[in-house]
């Protein structure tokens, strides 16, 4: 099981890096490009076997790694939505719609 998180984490750390450097134009191309290596490094961690033994450690780096992924989408998202509303000349609205 832990060897599949291992590929999973290096796959996913993989193409966020792809993303970010694709992304490089746009102002969050970073967000990506940090949530990348932070994930290749926990599949370093896991492959070099850091937590060994514990079980929760691997849960916890499996973590980490959805942590990261998540607010750098959720970045990309917040800010993208303001830089295409100031592109086409409007404001963004800040409030949820309501529906």
């Amino acid at each position: 099981m832990t060897a599949l998180l291992i590929v999973y984490l290096a796959v996913s750390g993989l193409f966020e890096l792809v993303i970010g450097v694709k992304m490089r134009p746009d102002s969050q191309w970073g967000g990506f490009i940090v949530s990348g290596v932070v994930t290749m490094a926990l599949a370093g961690l896991l492959w070099a076997g850091f937590p060994s033994n514990a079980d929760w450690a691997v849960g916890l780096l499996f973590g980490i790694s959805l942590l990261t992924t998540g607010l750098a989408l959720v970045s990309a998202g917040y800010f993208g939505r303001d830089a295409s509303a100031a592109e086409s000349g409007e404001t963004a609205e800040r409030s949820p719609r309501s529906g």
